[in-house]
């Protein structure tokens, strides 16, 4: 296959991987034209291209592949990322990622891919599949969940998924609720794990979850309706429905 060629066999790419192949790039915006045209490739967005599957006429890359090249630094997350991990009961037709780059929302072939500012760079993994998925491991999956509840799809899009492991790793938990430092999540967090699983993790993990929650009462969520009460044991007032 010739130099000029190489892009068009790519599952997913930028104009600047694309430039790198081309001596002048200025050639690069005629043969990216013409591809499009043949319908070789689509362009997704500003600057991100995807080959076509010509026998079936829809690209090689999935929407988690999509989501992290949104940036150079982007990766699945939220919702998306309790989706990828089989953790979630709903398949949404936006996909979250997030980055330390500001970018704006962009939507193709249906979906919507929604940028979320990046806290910290810590728990993501790359998996390799025709293009590679950047994505936030299940622990820290699970606490940006818990932090977000909005971004999670919900109060029980995250009961589901938590009552759903068997297992988890606690040190990384406890690893990112200390990045975070967060009272409110530190007392989210106590509650989801000791009210949807059993024996999953240790006291010793409670322990420092009460430790460093604070006094303060507080609703876990304000987006679900109905009646609510107060779980004493975590200070966080709870629709009754999930009781």
């Amino acid at each position: 296959m010739s130099k000029k060629d190489q892009f068009a066999s790519l599952v997913l790419f930028t104009l600047k991987e694309a430039e790198d192949l081309y001596e002048k790039k200025e050639s690069v915006a005629s043969s990216l034209s013409r591809y499009v045209k043949t319908g070789k490739v689509v362009r997704i967005k500003r600057d991100l291209y995807a080959a076509i599957d010509p026998m079936t006429g829809s690209i090689y890359a999935n929407k988690f592949e999509i989501a992290s090249k949104a940036t150079e630094t982007s990766y699945v997350s939220y919702h998306s990322a309790l989706e990828y991990w089989g953790l979630a009961t709903q398949v949404f037709n936006t996909v979250y990622f997030s980055s330390d780059k500001r970018v704006s929302n962009y939507g193709y072939s249906g979906i919507d891919y929604v940028g979320v500012n990046s806290p910290f760079e810590e728990g993501i993994l790359e998996k390799q599949n025709n293009s590679i998925i950047r994505v936030t491991d299940l622990e820290r999956t699970l606490i940006d969940c818990i932090d977000k509840i909005d971004l999670a799809g919900g109060f029980e899009e995250i009961v589901e998924g938590i009552s759903y492991l068997r297992h988890v790793k606690e040190d990384k938990l406890l690893n990112y609720l200390r990045i975070y430092n967060k009272n409110f999540l530190y007392q989210k967090t106590g509650y989801f794990f000791s009210s949807y699983t059993e024996n999953l993790l240790s006291k010793e993990f409670f322990r420092e979850c009460k430790e460093k929650m604070g006094e303060r009462k507080s609703y876990i969520d304000t987006f679900v309706k109905g009646k609510r009460k107060l779980v004493k044991e975590w200070n966080l007032i709870v629709p009754e429905t999930y009781l």
